[in-house]
């Protein structure tokens, strides 16, 4: 008998599912940064990871705490040297000089652009380092949890060449991210579920999203092989078609 062949997804469907995989990543990490952001920190706390992410080295040293600011208005989203130094203006509380924040700019909680202020009172910025195109509306959540990550491992974050290069080195984050993730989840059950339960109402809202503003014939042949785990959500991030597209999305 012969076996149906399993046809390639369409360049559409490839379009949607990778914009539907960015979504996902964007509104997971951006509506739960206290979470994430806690999740990093105990990241920069490993001392030595083994192949499969395992930490092997909890030594319990403090390398980093981070802290997530409140909404505030937008005075630095203008173009900015890089390592633009935001003392004194008025976007830090007093309480919150001399910690690592991670802050979104903006005027509501659904339109802002997250940064990462270090404990040195700089800015790093994912517009103004080069990490995507000004004013584009994309992955600055991640990129301000990559800037804490490195910069409390002791990297400054820098200028990236350009903003596939930056992707590139996003995707590499990510990667470690999911990879701790399931090793904090092999240990913490409650975790486990809870990550399970974030993530699926992010899955569902942003198919129901797109079952809205997509050709159903597409969504009919995307959802019942869209992956459902951030590792297969990553892999669509990975793909050429991704590489070439995401770093530019505005």
């Amino acid at each position: 008998m012969r076996q149906k062949r399993e046809e390639s997804p369409s360049d559409e469907q490839v379009r949607i599912q990778t914009e539907m995989a960015g979504s996902i990543f964007m509104e997971l990490i951006g509506d739960n940064m206290v979470l994430f952001a806690d999740i990093v920190e105990k990241m920069t706390k490993c001392h030595d990871f083994d192949a499969d992410y395992n930490c092997l080295d909890f030594s319990g040293d403090e390398r980093c705490e981070l802290m997530v600011g409140s909404i505030r208005p937008t005075p630095i989203l203008q173009p900015l040297e890089v390592g633009h130094n935001i003392r004194p203006t008025p976007i830090l509380q007093s309480l919150e000089v001399g910690h690592n924040l991670l802050v979104p700019l903006g005027s509501s909680e659904n339109e802002a652009h997250w940064i990462f202020i270090g404990d040195n009172g700089v800015a790093y910025n994912s517009y103004n380092l080069r990490m995507q195109p000004y004013e584009s509306h994309q992955f600055c959540q991640s990129y301000a949890l990559k800037n804490a990550y490195d910069y409390c491992l002791g990297t400054e974050p820098q200028e990236s060449e350009t903003y596939e290069s930056a992707y590139e080195q996003l995707l590499q984050f990510w990667d470690k991210l999911i990879k701790f993730i399931a090793r904090l989840e092999e240990s913490d059950q409650k975790f486990k579920q809870l990550m399970e339960t974030i993530l699926d109402i992010v899955i569902q809202d942003i198919i129901s999203f797109n079952d809205t503003h997509e050709n159903p014939a597409d969504m009919i042949e995307i959802k019942p092989n869209f992956p459902h785990n951030l590792r297969g959500i990553l892999l669509l991030l990975k793909t050429p078609y991704a590489k070439q597209n995401c770093p530019r999305w505005e």
